[in-house]
């Protein structure tokens, strides 16, 4: 489906670079095997005009829930943000409509439908809507925000906006200090297939190195997550939206930075540096050479994608809700098992005030 896929996705406003064939296809060739796919098609004369990405089987930890309708992408060390069904922009409400009466006919013999990492907005509520009118019970659990900003006309521009008074100095003052260090600086980007596997591969040295022996583990600890990012990253650098750059310090890479550029916005999926160079900040000095390359390239958003951690929240107040959308029957199994997911006080409020109606 590469040709129609892609074809759709530029009739569409699909936002998240995660939804691209380029992405979800080596996703599937490689966390697949044990999930079984589940596409929803909607068409007009024979043209595709909306996908419901979809597969049975959802790992949860170290458990495949072999009865659970999901996002392709989502559940696997291999994650993205922003899922939603793909939808052409001519007959979006339509489309989107007939899409969720399908998911609704197909969710009838499952356990759960569990979109999980979803974007807010039109689709996640038309859901709501559908599914609670047919007697279904769906719980919207806000998951996390992204971080992510506008994309000035000028560096300069965006350095004056940045919130954090020390990260202003910072990016005004790094570059020098860094010249006045060592004898070569440099940024660079995998242009081939030989320099993409350089940097991967330094990629996932340094992230072992700075997260091992820690509670934190590195996904590059994960095999199959290697290979679907190296698959990804061939695919994505043959349509161009690739974005995998590192800083070569006295000819030395000390750190690596891959994102993706997507619909005029650059994402940032993954940044590590060797952590023999961490008082120089090399991780911020490649997010600041990517900022400036990404407003001279003309996009108009930098979006750190989810988690409030300080080295984005820094750069930007900016910030875009994430929500998983759960679907069950309100049945005591069902019940039981949301009760054991989604453990907490407010949720033993909610299966209480369920099983009291």
């Amino acid at each position: 489906m590469q040709g129609e896929w892609n074809d759709l996705i530029e009739r569409s406003d699909c936002y998240s670079p995660f939804l691209l064939w380029e992405w979800l296809y080596p996703w599937w060739e490689v966390y697949g095997e044990d999930k079984e796919l589940f596409l929803v098609l909607a068409r007009r004369g024979g043209r595709l005009e909306g996908i419901a990405p979809l597969m049975v089987g959802l790992r949860r930890g170290r458990r495949l829930d072999r009865h659970t309708l999901a996002f392709i992408g989502t559940g696997e060390r291999a994650e993205g943000d922003y899922f939603d069904f793909i939808v052409t922009n001519r007959h979006e409400s339509e489309v989107r409509r007939a899409l969720v009466h399908s998911l609704l006919e197909a969710a009838l013999p499952y356990d759960f439908v569990d979109l999980q990492q979803m974007a807010v907005g039109n689709g996640a509520m038309k859901l709501v809507e559908a599914f609670s009118v047919r007697g279904f019970e769906v719980l919207l659990t806000r998951r996390r925000n992204s971080v992510l900003g506008p994309l000035p006309d000028t560096f300069d521009e965006f350095v004056a906006s940045v919130p954090n008074a020390r990260r202003r100095s910072y990016l005004r003052n790094q570059e020098d200090k860094l010249t006045s260090r060592f004898a070569s600086v440099e940024y660079r980007s995998a242009e081939d297939e030989g320099g993409i596997e350089e940097l991967l591969t330094a990629l996932s040295r340094y992230s072992r190195n700075r997260l091992g022996g820690g509670k934190q583990r590195s996904a590059w600890e994960d095999d199959r997550f290697g290979a679907c990012v190296r698959r990804a990253c061939s695919m994505l650098a043959m349509s161009g939206r690739l974005r995998l750059e590192c800083l070569r310090l006295n000819e030395s890479v000390v750190a690596v930075l891959m994102g993706f550029a997507h619909r005029g916005t650059y994402f940032l999926y993954q940044l590590s540096f060797d952590p023999k160079f961490a008082a120089f900040r090399p991780g911020h000095c490649l997010i600041a050479h990517r900022i400036r390359e990404s407003i001279e390239e003309g996009l108009a958003g930098f979006d750190f994608l989810a988690g409030e951690h300080e080295y984005k929240t820094t750069y930007s107040d900016g910030r875009k809700q994430i929500t998983d959308v759960t679907i069950f029957r309100p049945d005591p199994h069902s019940l039981r098992v949301v009760g054991v997911r989604l453990a907490g006080r407010a949720c033993r409020r909610y299966v209480k005030s369920v099983l009291g109606r």
